[in-house]
Order: structure tokens, then C-alpha cells, then sequence
């Protein structure tokens, strides 16, 4: 938590430096993420960078991770617990429209990848004795 108050806290210091310049080299983002779905929330993480190549052209690399809550099932049988994880990197190309010195409405098409991790473990309970066989 430190390390990302520091990291957010030299970027915020760094950014009237970057007003002087009418077209930045390179931008970066960081942030947390907060998904909604299916009536759970997923907290995460997102990041991400361009280089500008002029003033309405760059290249986008962008790349998140949601963190699953664990979820559990139990009955007389079995009981079982899972985890996800899910990080995306994604690159593309990104134009700008910087007509407005303050504002600079941005348009992107980002492909890439999703990987998706899931731990699961169990255990198998049997309400039944153990037959056992005699000669």
C-alpha cells in the first residue's frame, strides 16, 4: 500500500512539468478496479502506458488483474473451496483528439490476452461405515 501511495504520489508532483510540454512522449495510468458481477464484488488492479508517435497517434499496452473471492460448497457428501485470479494484458493502437488544451478525449482497440487461474481443493465425506470383508 505504501509503494502505490509513493508511485501515485510522484506521478501527481510529476504532472505540471508535463504541461509545458504541448504533446507528451509517454503517459501512464495506475489504479485500483472494482467489476461487479453476479452480485459479487471482484477487487483488481489496472495499469497501463503509451508512447505517442505524434500528436494523435500512440501505442497502448494495458494490463489489470481481479482477485475471485473464495467460494465454498458443503452438503453431507463433500465440501469444497475455490479461487480465481484473472489477468489481462492487452496492446493496440490509441488516437487522441487534442483540440482542447485541458481535455483529450482518447479512442483505442485494444486484443491481447486473458489467463485465468482457479485453485480448487476438497474433500469427499462418507456418512457410510466401511464394508470390510471376511473370509
Amino acid at each position: 500500500m505504501a509503494r502505490c501511495l509513493l508511485i501515485m504520489s510522484v506521478i501527481l508532483l510529476g504532472s505540471p512539468l508535463g504541461s509545458a510540454q504541448s504533446v507528451p512522449i509517454a503517459e501512464v495510468f495506475g489504479g485500483y478496479s472494482h467489476v461487479w458481477q453476479s452480485k459479487e464484488h471482484i477487487p483488481g488492479w489496472n495499469a497501463s502506458g503509451a508512447i505517442n508517435a505524434n500528436r494523435w497517434f500512440g501505442i497502448l499496452a494495458d494490463f489489470s488483474g481481479h482477485y475471485y473471492p473464495e467460494t465454498g460448497f458443503a452438503n453431507f457428501l463433500r465440501s469444497e473451496t475455490s479461487q480465481s485470479d484473472s489477468y489481462r494484458i492487452l496492446f493496440g493502437p490509441q488516437f487522441s483528439f487534442r483540440a482542447v488544451r485541458k481535455i483529450t478525449p482518447r479512442f483505442h482497440a485494444l486484443l491481447g490476452v486473458v489467463h485465468t487461474r482457479t485453485r480448487a481443493s476438497g474433500i469427499i465425506i462418507s456418512g457410510f461405515p466401511e464394508s470390510s470383508e471376511r473370509d
